[in-house]
């Protein structure tokens, strides 16, 4: 389990535990406090939610493509909430993140990319503590170092697994159902975008593969000149 995985898994717990103190009022928290508490955790509920829709989104569309007759695409209203959702958070990061951390808009977009990397880890830890008890914890690796691509990527497997089955699923619905259909080209979109994550996930397994290459490598040996025999001083002669 990645870092990430275990920090959120072990804040879900902590939420289930104390959710009557938090949420029912049984507690001396005040509601500022307990505002505090429901916007630090609804971003990562958000993620769980997020990969839910994603499963469901799949296999509606699997259903769609085999079965036309029976399943039609669903209302645009669905669709569009997921897009807008996603533009809100978008153009908040977009507006925000330099402000407050004065890394200009650059800055804002790769924070983004980083963060996106880690929704699939996040929406699963959030699931899993939710749904679950019995995971021990475990201490938090330090100083991991990046590793090479072809490792990076088996450690990927499930976000690029899904990334595949998004590609599918918009190709076999531009295939049945072309761009006639507005609600179906809106569904395509949201597709599309439920896959942004997957594809920040590969930019982020390169990136880190380019920078352990950069480690890896043996640094360069410096060879020093001999002395020559025309270089020794001469010394004169004894008469």
């Amino acid at each position: 389990m990645s870092q990430r995985y275990r920090w959120v898994y072990g804040a879900m717990q902590i939420m289930k535990r104390h959710a009557g103190a938090v949420f029912f009022g049984r507690s001396r928290l005040s509601w500022e406090q307990r505002y505090q508490f429901l916007c630090g955790w609804l971003p990562w509920i958000s993620d769980g939610l997020g990969l839910v829709v994603t499963f469901f989104a799949l296999i509606w569309t699997a259903l769609m493509t085999i079965a036309p007759t029976y399943f039609d695409v669903p209302m645009e209203a669905l669709s569009a909430a997921a897009l807008v959702l996603f533009a809100a958070k978008t153009i908040k990061t977009l507006l925000l993140y330099p402000q407050k951390v004065g890394s200009g808009v650059t800055g804002a977009v790769l924070a983004s990319t980083a963060g996106l990397a880690l929704t699939h880890t996040v929406g699963k830890a959030v699931l899993a503590g939710l749904f679950s008890s019995k995971k021990p914890f475990l201490r938090t690796p330090k100083c991991q170092n990046p590793a090479e691509l072809r490792e990076a990527l088996r450690l990927v497997w499930q976000e690029l697994t899904l990334l595949g089955f998004c590609l599918v699923a918009v190709i076999g619905m531009i295939g049945t159902r072309g761009f006639d259909d507005p609600a179906a080209t809106l569904w395509m979109t949201m597709l599309s975008i439920q896959s942004l994550p997957y594809v920040a996930t590969l930019i982020t397994a390169c990136v880190s593969a380019i920078s352990y290459r950069g480690i890896a490598a043996p640094a360069p040996v410096v060879v020093l000149p001999t002395a020559t025999a025309a270089s020794e001083p001469v010394l004169p002669k004894a008469a």
